[in-house]
């Protein structure tokens, strides 16, 4: 299955299970070959990329500090980008600076994934 018939699953499930006032929230990280895959559960309704206003990428984590603590411990994260990261409130976040995460948890080989999607394919 390639990604993009992935977010469309993603999408089914988020109206036959999601809040209707959000958007799924897709993959991110590295698409390719990844060292690690994370799939763990998701707080959509806290990420501000499920809003229906975000037009950044659609990934899991944007806006949430605590999970990042995690993925900095591990060494998977850059101490300069884990910082802005512990410095922005939820809606200071843009698409630019979650482009800019996401790049870091590309170059780091690893990929995010919520557990919605493991429960139903």
């Amino acid at each position: 299955m390639k990604l993009e018939e992935l977010n469309k699953e993603y999408d089914k499930l988020q109206i036959k299970y999601g809040t209707k006032e959000l958007n799924s929230i897709y993959n991110g990280g590295c698409t390719e070959n990844p060292d690690i895959c994370f799939v763990f559960m998701n707080p959509t309704a806290k990420i501000i990329a499920s809003e229906k206003s975000w037009l950044g990428i659609k990934a899991p984590w944007i806006g949430i500090k605590n999970i990042w603590d995690l993925f900095y411990n591990l060494n998977l994260v850059d101490e300069k980008i884990y910082q802005e990261i512990k410095n922005k409130k939820r809606n200071e976040w843009t698409p630019l600076f979650a482009e800019k995460v996401y790049e870091d948890v590309k170059k780091h080989k690893y990929s995010l994934c919520p557990s919605l999607c493991v429960m139903e394919l």
